[in-house]
């Protein structure tokens, strides 16, 4: 995890904050600005925004106002209608919110009424704040979980071709060093005739190889992990009873035993950090990760497909605990993710693509999180504010996925899924073949599973009639190629044992 709290445009992503000042300006005779935490300026270019030569001329009173914002939430420039508020994030300062009253009142009523504006607008400005929190810590999960994840299968593919057990063994360092540093790392394999564990690698930090070592069954620290097949972190092995020098200088060990079942198969030992800090949970855990996996390798190098799975599995159930969040739509994003990949194959795609977009529609809806409840579960027609707050789903969900720099090819076709093939769509308004294809391919599984599915304010309609619909908007929303491969799918009967 990150020191502190995160950024601000961590937070709030930038076009939603850009529609919060066009709406505070509209409404309202002032001007704003929105600052980072060291001062700057998070948006530079919206209508309405403090000029820049304003802020340079008050430029020590704002730098102030970042020290003296704690005994107040709320400060006022001693000359000007100028308020400055401090924005907060768990209780640590994120930012400073501007605001500059076009005219000075002379009454005393009139400044008070402009400071209770001032601090409407923090404390919705504070409520973006708060809600962003929520997803930025949705998100840092998610990119943990996918890192551990990704690496699994990362390792699992290099290994998948490997029966030479120094070349797996060669593989497993070279990722345990990619993810720690540690001064020395070796790799012990059990020799099955002995007993023994015999260093296969000894590498430092440096690239340089130690003398290979062996020890006996049982011995040292390695032997006693391998005994109880637990993993072990000693910060000061000179404590340690049981430690048996091997050949290089090590004061504090991280021992991982790779298992299978109840067999040891070896352990990955790693030593001292290179500045001196000790082994963290974090750091066995990657470990362990990796252990796993290498002893699955040396067993039969057929993990592939279940790393795969277990990593579906894990999108699928933050999917499907977004999902719930309305009962009406349960399951909805399973169903669209399957209905997308039978259209990416109907349309002819390679494998590899086929899978992508259906990773992407599983993701599809993932910012839903950020949207009210109430706007969700709304029975009645939404109101224009209501709509426009559930408009900004597909731009929480770019938030949530651009933090997984593995996600970053399918962050667009998310943020396009509701373009509409004429332009009418949103959020940017694209046309025809601008729109990604993966978008539109989701975009008619998502519609198809619409019309069918029963909603809070309607029940869902036959699938006869949700073909109909579709066509009837084939070159208007939909586009006409994928709505022809999904008439073809529908005919071949492929959506049927959709998940219900």
């Amino acid at each position: 995890m990150k020191d502190g709290p995160p950024k601000m445009t961590a937070l709030i992503h930038p076009e939603r904050l850009e529609k919060f000042v066009n709406q505070v300006v509209e409404n309202n005779p002032v001007s704003v600005a929105v600052l980072g935490a060291q001062g700057e300026p998070v948006l530079t270019s919206v209508p309405g925004l403090l000029p820049a030569d304003e802020l340079a001329r008050y430029h020590d009173w704002v730098r102030s106002c970042f020290n003296q914002a704690s005994s107040d939430p709320m400060l006022r420039h001693p000359m000007i209608p100028l308020y400055a508020a401090p924005l907060l994030c768990q209780g640590s300062p994120v930012g400073l919110l501007l605001v500059r009253f076009r005219q000075d009142p002379a009454d005393a009523e009139t400044r008070h009424q402009n400071e209770r504006g001032a601090r409407q607008i923090r404390a919705h400005l504070q409520d973006l704040i708060a809600a962003g929190y929520e997803l930025f810590n949705l998100s840092s999960e998610i990119v943990r979980n996918y890192e551990e994840l990704a690496l699994l299968q990362d390792l699992s593919v290099k290994l998948s071709a490997q029966s030479d057990p120094l070349r797996i063994c060669e593989i497993v360092t070279e990722e345990v060093r990619t993810v720690l540093q540690a001064r020395n790392l070796s790799i012990l394999l059990t020799d099955p005739k002995t007993g023994d564990f015999v260093s296969m690698i000894a590498i430092g930090r440096d690239g340089r190889r130690h003398r290979p070592f062996r020890l006996g069954s049982g011995e040292g620290i390695t032997g006693r992990a391998a005994e109880t097949g637990q993993p072990l972190i000693v910060c000061d092995v000179a404590q340690d009873p049981g430690f048996v020098p091997v050949g290089y200088p090590i004061t504090s060990l991280l021992c991982v035993p790779m298992t299978l079942g109840r067999k040891t198969m070896g352990t990955i030992n790693v030593s001292d950090k290179p500045d001196g800090a000790e082994f963290t949970t974090y750091d066995l855990k990657l470990v362990m990760a990796i252990a796993a996996e290498a002893a699955v390798a040396l067993e039969n190098a057929r993990l592939f497909v279940e790393v795969k799975d277990l990593f579906l599995s894990t999108v699928k159930s933050l999917v499907m605990s977004i999902d719930a969040k309305d009962p009406y739509t349960h399951l909805h994003s399973l169903r669209v993710s399957e209905v997308s990949a039978i259209l990416a194959e109907e349309l002819g795609l390679p494998p590899s693509d086929v899978e992508q977009i259906k990773l992407a529609a599983l993701l599809h809806d993932v910012g839903k999180i950020g949207v009210p409840e109430r706007v969700l579960l709304k029975p009645d027609k939404l109101t224009r504010h209501e709509w426009e707050a559930m408009k900004q789903h597909p731009l929480l969900s770019v938030q949530i996925l651009e933090q997984v720099k593995q996600f970053s090819h399918i962050v667009k076709w998310v943020r396009h899924e509701h373009e509409h093939y004429n332009g009418t769509g949103y959020p940017d308004h694209l046309e025809g073949d601008a729109i990604p294809l993966p978008s539109r391919i989701i975009s008619v599984a998502d519609a198809f599973d619409a019309i069918t599915s029963d909603r809070c304010y309607r029940k869902g309609r036959s699938e006869d009639v949700a073909v109909a619909l579709l066509k009837k908007d084939s070159g208007i929303q939909f586009d006409p190629d994928v709505i022809r491969a999904f008439v073809s799918a529908f005919e071949k009967s492929r959506f049927k044992g959709l998940p219900e």
